[in-house]
């Protein structure tokens, strides 16, 4: 996908790609949804997200 978007996939790229980026940096939430979703997945709750944007 990369060689046919011009980019050359180096090691170094693909390394940096791969890095996990805590969802904090990209996402902005409510105080209490990182303790509700740790609940959600304690009791393991089944759930999917829908969103439109």
């Amino acid at each position: 996908m990369l060689r046919h978007t011009g980019v050359d996939p180096t090691p170094e790229l693909l390394a940096d790609l791969r890095r996990e980026v805590p969802p904090a940096t990209i996402l902005e939430t409510y105080p209490e949804v990182v303790g509700t979703l740790e609940e959600f997945r304690r009791r393991e709750v089944r759930m999917a997200v829908v969103s439109d944007a």
